[in-house]
């Protein structure tokens, strides 16, 4: 079961929904990334299991802004202030 935290900054109070770190659901294995294109963060998938053949496929990871590659890791920090965010506790479960 994967997890969905909610993350806030306590300077511009953006708020995020990520995993931070890489997560595994049941079939899907996402990373949360900041996009250098639009400045958004979110996950990605990165991992997805076929469940009728077992077959694993890998992602690249892209942006579900605006569909862009050129995204990083994201470090926890805020995409605006560049200050770390405030993990507010897991806001979505996901298989």
């Amino acid at each position: 079961m994967g997890t969905s935290h909610r993350y806030e900054c306590e300077r511009c109070e953006k708020q995020v929904i990520a995993s931070l770190t890489q997560t595994d659901g049941r079939s899907s294995k996402v990373l949360a990334v900041k996009c250098n294109e639009c400045n958004e963060v979110s996950d990605s998938v990165i991992e997805h299991q076929l469940d009728w053949n077992n077959e694993i496929i890998n992602q690249e990871p892209s942006c579900q802004e605006c569909e862009s590659k050129n995204v990083v890791k994201w470090d926890g920090k805020c995409p605006e202030c560049d200050i770390p965010m405030v993990d507010k506790g897991i806001y979505m479960l996901w298989d």
